[in-house]
């Protein structure tokens, strides 16, 4: 048998699994009770769910074995994107129809924590104007997952999309940041009763047990100052953020507030006074608590050289034509250090790429040698970068100080592909 396509007869398979769950008591010809309006945060985001936000979304309405196979936590506390919880969902074994969801849903009228299905009336909100559905997830391992917001259009007091949007994503051990494209449903979005679905079956998961992770599910809002364009790359084979100087970049995210106190930073370094030719010259002189250090390059076209935490509107670097990052190391003696792309992931106006992309600790020895950080080996959005580079010390990789780090012709690269043989 094929893989069985569940999402799309969703709402067929609840009605009948758990149509006792709900009782209609309208009358034909009822209206729809009128819609709330939302109240956005500062970012422009209406939350289903974050630590310090509470709408009245609730995973109330199981669906195909859930019931039976499914365990959910909305208080988990491990390893939580923001805040101090995230939502756990589990499944323990699988039974038939082997798949499961649950969606999360306004109240109905019989109170918050029962099921709705949008067959009776039923307060939704009206989310004209969001443009995408946001959210974060991980899995206990690589593992694929459908995503579905407005699944309860065919009901009568449901979604105001006949349809709702529906995507498959797939899931790392790592938390990423997904979102859904909400732009071919922006005339639908009047009444939203089911903000959002998780499914899972037996065919794109695996054998149980396995668990999903979910944080920081937002539906994002549109607004002038959030929409800054990424700047426009030169050339299609190549940007070079360093050689002599810096290009468009600068290094001016230290992290944490000590690391001032830990490394010092020459941008222009010569060798020799006489050399034409800069690098850049990173002293790490000793360390204090917490015992780590980094420092990012920060995208800098007014170059003002001032800090950026993502927490303002910012221009950044689209880096989806580059595959790589190329750069020079050499130390005065042996160390280890590691690279990094997209440090800034967890902010509103941050990298899109999350978690970072970056390298293991890699030893770096007295000789120039190149070093090739790939930027496609894991699913990442490298739509919006506005930290392509950065370093990171750790006392806990047997680095002693003090240590000498040099840097040279940093660089994005695109792999040219070799031509298909006729």
């Amino acid at each position: 048998m094929g893989k069985k396509k569940w999402l799309p007869t969703l709402l067929s398979v609840a009605t009948i699994v758990l149509s006792s769950c709900a009782t209609a008591s309208s009358t034909e010809g009822e209206a729809r009770p009128v819609n709330r309006t939302p109240s956005l945060d500062a970012n422009k985001r209406f939350y289903i769910y974050g630590d310090e936000h509470s709408h009245d979304f609730l995973p109330v309405s199981w669906m195909g074995a859930a019931p039976k196979v499914c365990s959910l936590d909305v208080d988990c506390p491990e390893r939580p994107v923001a805040g101090s919880r995230c939502i756990r969902m589990k499944v323990f074994r699988w039974e038939p129809p082997h798949w499961a969801a649950v969606a999360w849903t306004v109240p109905g009228p019989n109170g918050k924590g029962k099921p709705y299905w949008g067959k009776e009336p039923a307060v939704g909100w009206n989310l004209t104007g969001a443009s995408k559905l946001v959210f974060s997830a991980r899995a206990t391992r690589q593992c694929k997952i459908e995503v579905q917001t407005m699944a309860f259009g065919d009901q009568r007091f449901g979604d105001s999309s006949s349809f709702g949007l529906m995507q498959q994503v797939e899931l790392a051990q790592e938390w990423q940041r997904f979102e859904l494209d909400l732009a071919g449903e922006k005339d639908h979005l009047s009444r939203v009763i089911c903000g959002l679905v998780i499914g899972l079956n037996g065919g794109s998961t695996g054998a149980p047990p396995i668990s999903v992770w979910l944080d920081e599910i937002f539906f994002q809002f549109p607004s002038a100052e959030a929409n800054v364009e990424p700047e426009p790359l030169s050339d299609s084979q190549g940007r070079v953020l360093y050689d002599n100087k810096h290009h468009g970049v600068s290094p001016v995210d230290w992290m944490p507030a000590e690391a001032g106190e830990m490394v010092l930073l020459d941008p222009a370094f010569k060798p020799e006074p006489t050399d034409k030719n800069t690098c850049i010259k990173m002293t790490l002189k000793e360390w204090c608590s917490p015992h780590w250090c980094a420092i990012a390059w920060v995208v800098d076209p007014e170059n003002k050289g001032q800090p950026y935490w993502g927490d303002a509107p910012r221009q950044a670097w689209d880096l989806r034509p580059f595959d790589e990052l190329h750069f020079r190391a050499r130390a005065d003696r042996r160390v280890k250090v590691q690279f990094k792309i997209g440090v800034l992931g967890d902010k509103p106006y941050g990298d899109s790429a999350f978690p970072p992309i970056q390298t293991n600790f890699i030893e770096v020895d007295t000789q120039w040698k190149n070093h090739v950080l790939k930027l496609k080996d894991k699913p990442r959005d490298l739509s919006r970068i506005v930290t392509p580079f950065c370093v990171v010390w750790a006392r806990d990789q047997q680095v002693e100080t003090p240590v000498e780090l040099f840097l040279d012709d940093i660089k994005l690269v695109a792999v040219k592909k070799n031509p298909e043989k006729r």
